[in-house]
């Protein structure tokens, strides 16, 4: 999030469970007791304080917005998919991937890498104009 805050179009963002879904409900998978930011009864949990201290240190000292291709040296992850047009090879791309275990830790180095489809990989322009000067992945599937 701390990287997110720097984009300039950044307009806000949303998190998939502000609670932690009571126990009285019965009848949801398992998960969906443990995603919120605040137990079922209000109380923050570790990744809840996380969150509010990053916003506190956020507000009082805000990232200076990154300007696209304003980097001297922009690194890219390549997402080579079956079909961009479905969802065919997107598995390869999961959470529980090489793929996101590798943009994470770039992430947690801190220099997360920006993302590109194959099928742009190859366009200098395309490139260029988001700061992209050097590819990890494909082009094209050596």
């Amino acid at each position: 999030m701390r990287h997110l805050a720097g984009n300039p179009n950044l307009w806000g963002i949303t998190w998939w469970c502000s609670h932690d879904v009571s126990r009285d409900l019965a009848d949801f998978p398992e998960l969906e007791y443990s995603l919120g930011l605040l137990d079922s009864s209000r109380k923050p949990k570790p990744a809840g304080l996380a969150l509010a201290g990053l916003i506190g240190e956020l507000r009082s000292s805000p990232p200076a917005a990154v300007v696209p291709g304003s980097s001297v040296h922009k690194t890219a992850m390549v997402i080579a998919l079956d079909d961009e047009h479905s969802t065919a090879g997107r598995s390869r791309y999961g959470v529980t991937g090489e793929f996101f275990d590798a943009w994470l830790q770039a992430a947690v180095d801190g220099e997360p890498p920006a993302l590109v489809l194959e099928s742009r990989a190859t366009d200098p322009a395309y490139l260029a104009a988001r700061g992209i000067t050097s590819l990890i992945g494909s082009p094209l599937r050596k």
